[in-house]
């Protein structure tokens, strides 16, 4: 029988996209980097949108473990590598070329498989071939997709920024935040940063606490004539502590105390730490570092962290922007 030409079986998206981006669409070569419940569904879709050449490289086959994230295998196909049960589906497709790979991505012969790709789609559920397929990406400038939650792509900016800077990949990444981190924010950053060995998710935010600081004298508990010291932590709970930002500090005489509020006593900030395992000591540390970086002043330190007093500067400066319509101006001008 013979096959009815290319525009039959996607005109109404050439119509839909336009046929120019349909014809790139045909051009595009696509590798897909795991074949498990996500990265079958992402080949489908691909071979669906009219893809000319589809790559999926997975070396696990067909069992009792995955079996339920696979609709297309059987229980005849049970045993059977991953891919060649997918290519079953797909090498039938008209207009497409289907390249099953049965070995991992961090073999020779996946990563030789890489090379014909525009785009890879990392959908693997193991560490090691997503970093993988990141640093292929990354060093040979291909456009790369972690298959996942919208967030997700948060989390991969951050790893390609660090990588574009540093030239490697990091080990561990810490988000501030003023609200809450909601269970999907918290499901698509771990999805974008799945090749990163620490994640720390922390919420940071002002209270209305007041406390007065206290001393020993002569074996007795007495008021401070000073507020709490800066760098006091006080934990609440495994997740959460009291974090004095703002405070006492040594001065230069060490016979003397240094408080930058003059009269007023200080309030601690809250840190809740919503993802991670990074001692909280260690995360009240990085917070006070931050809380000094603010080169446009100087304040001693400010009253929260260079990470979340910075966003809400330039939050505010862009709501400014907002009046010069579609005029474009660098936010830097306005600081």
């Amino acid at each position: 029988m013979k096959t009815a030409p290319y525009k039959d079986f996607f005109g109404l998206q050439a119509t839909a996209f336009g046929e120019k981006a349909q014809r790139s669409v045909r051009r595009a070569c696509v590798a897909v980097v795991g074949s498990g419940g996500v990265g079958s569904a992402a080949a489908l879709a691909l071979a669906a949108a009219g893809v000319g050449k589809l790559i999926v490289i997975d070396p696990q086959p067909v069992a009792a473990d995955n079996f339920n994230r696979l609709p297309f295998a059987t229980h005849a196909d049970v045993g059977r590598p991953k891919v060649e049960v997918l290519g079953g589906l797909l090498e039938r497709r008209p207009h497409l070329t289907f390249e099953p790979i049965h070995a991992s991505v961090d073999d020779v012969a996946g990563r030789h498989a890489l090379e014909d790709a525009d785009l890879i789609v990392s959908a693997s559920n193991t560490r090691t071939s997503r970093m993988t397929a990141t640093r292929y990406a990354l060093l040979n400038d291909r456009l790369h997709v972690a298959a996942g939650v919208a967030d997700a792509r948060v989390g991969r900016t951050i790893q390609e920024l660090y990588f574009k800077a540093r030239g490697e990949l990091p080990r561990r990444v810490v988000i501030h935040k003023r609200t809450p981190f909601i269970k999907s924010e918290r499901l698509g950053l771990q999805e974008g940063l799945r090749g990163v060995d620490a994640l720390d998710l922390i919420e940071i935010n002002d209270t209305p606490l007041r406390y007065v600081a206290s001393r020993l004298v002569n074996g007795q508990i007495d008021e401070d004539r000073w507020p709490v010291k800066r760098g006091t932590v006080v934990a609440l709970d495994r997740y959460s502590a009291l974090l004095w930002i703002h405070g006492v500090a040594a001065a230069l005489n060490p016979q003397r105390n240094y408080f930058q509020g003059k009269r007023r006593i200080p309030s601690p900030v809250i840190v809740h730490r919503h993802a991670g395992e990074s001692d909280l000591a260690l995360v009240a540390e990085e917070i006070l570092a931050l809380s000094k970086m603010d080169w446009n002043s100087f304040d001693m330190y400010q009253k929260l962290p260079s990470t979340v007093h910075s966003s809400g500067e330039i939050a505010r400066i862009g709501a400014l922007l907002q009046r010069f319509g579609n005029l474009s101006y660098d936010y830097r001008l306005f600081i």
